[in-house]
């Protein structure tokens, strides 16, 4: 809700080895989360990345690293037994 963004701890730990997630490698190397985490379909991943990358530069204090760089974490799911996958996900005009 445009509030600063602040590091924790983390580490990654793969379920099942399938599936798109984006962010983890720093994760693994740093040992921080530095974003919020995202959820979203299949075919979302990509634009789902993007737009919270876009909210962080346009809400975080002109001296956050949100400003410099970001490897926001998105992970996907598939959810076709309640969606038809497509990209039902899409970005504003």
């Amino acid at each position: 809700h445009g509030q600063d963004l602040c590091s924790c701890f983390a580490a990654v730990s793969s379920f099942n080895g399938n599936g798109e997630m984006t962010g983890l490698a720093w994760i693994d190397e740093s040992g921080l989360l530095e974003t919020p985490v995202l959820l979203t379909n299949t075919h979302s991943v990509g634009l789902v990345r993007d737009s919270v990358i876009k909210w962080m530069t346009e809400t975080q204090r002109e001296n956050s690293s949100a400003n410099d760089w970001g490897l926001p974490v998105v992970l996907e799911t598939y959810d076709g037994s309640m969606n038809s996958s497509l990209h039902h996900v899409q970005q504003e005009d």
